[in-house]
């Protein structure tokens, strides 16, 4: 009987030292995933940083009057153009803002 005991208390010890060292192994796979994401987040992080710089180059005012020149665009004459009317002015718009939230009498 006490064979048997002592069997059954080493099965178990080994059965949650066998868990012990899987759950181990699985945090360690886990954490070289997540620094291999965050290497990969950084790489990405500054890839996206260096696009948006030259998207900001390419939107700047000099960069456009270039691109329009070297597709022929010249600017127009200031007797082409036309001024349609005075500027508009800033409506105020929280009269009508109020008058649509405001309850009904």
């Amino acid at each position: 009987m006490q064979e048997r005991t002592a069997f059954l208390w080493m099965f178990y010890v080994g059965i949650v030292f066998l868990t012990l060292v899987c759950e181990r192994i699985e945090s360690t796979r886990s954490g070289l995933t997540v620094a291999r994401m965050q290497r990969e987040l950084k790489l990405k992080e500054a890839k996206n940083d260096h696009v948006r710089f030259q998207l900001d180059e390419l939107k700047s005012p000099a960069q456009l009057e270039l691109a329009a020149r070297s597709r022929g665009m010249m600017e127009p004459e200031p007797r082409a153009t036309a001024i349609l009317g005075d500027l508009p002015q800033k409506k105020d718009t929280a009269k009508w803002v109020a008058k649509l939230y405001s309850p009904k009498r």
